[in-house]
């Protein structure tokens, strides 16, 4: 077996390893972990306005929060684009959403690094 990793073969398996550690490396270095400052919110629904009619003709509803903690506090947020979901008539019956509505959870914005934020885990369950 030795004979198998000696010579060429050896030294070529010696070079992908360096090189795979170093690429590593300089990898974790740049992009590092994330320091994170994560606070409770309370969100109220402010608004439900009419979006557009979907593929499938149902009504579809942007339903506007206004959070007080965290960067999302700065301007009305879309309870669809942060859950990631359509909301329709349906979703605003099954899930009880109309104006003065509250939400709690955490909200976590990035202090140090270069990750994606906020992330926002919401208390209620979405059904």
């Amino acid at each position: 077996m030795t004979a198998f990793f000696s010579g060429r073969v050896g030294s070529f398996l010696s070079f992908s390893i360096l090189f795979s550690l170093i690429l590593m490396l300089s990898a974790c270095q740049e992009s590092g972990p994330c320091e994170w400052y994560t606070s409770k919110f309370h969100a109220g629904i402010s608004a439900i306005e009419f979006k557009e009619v979907n593929a499938n003709g149902d009504s579809t509803y942007r339903v506007m929060l206004q959070f007080d903690q965290g960067t999302l506090s700065r301007e009305y947020q879309d309870l669809g684009e942060l859950r990631n979901v359509e909301i329709t008539q349906e979703a605003l019956v099954r899930n009880t959403l109309r104006v003065g509505v509250s939400f709690t959870g955490s909200i976590s914005d990035v202090k140090s690094g270069n990750c994606e934020s906020p992330i926002v885990a919401f208390d209620q369950k979405w059904r």
